[in-house]
């Protein structure tokens, strides 16, 4: 059996760039994960063998909303 210790990286887009930048920079440190990078449309935190990367969606995308149905990792 293959034992997992940690996940390389994810990257979560979001469309409320600035709300959600402020959630995760509180959210983050509190599971243990250090900021590492914080770009203009890009933040990155490490932690447990773990990468998470928030990231400014692209324009287009700005009206859409989570949908647990569609395809893609829920």
């Amino acid at each position: 059996m293959i034992k997992l210790n940690g996940m390389a990286h994810i990257v979560i887009n979001v469309s409320r760039w600035e709300e959600c930048k402020k959630f995760y920079k509180n959210l983050m440190p509190f599971l243990g994960m250090e900021q590492v990078f914080d770009g203009q449309e890009y933040i990155y935190f490490v932690g447990s063998r773990t990468a998470v990367g928030i990231k400014k969606c692209e324009p287009e995308y700005n009206e859409h909303v989570f949908q647990q149905e569609r395809i893609g990792l829920h």
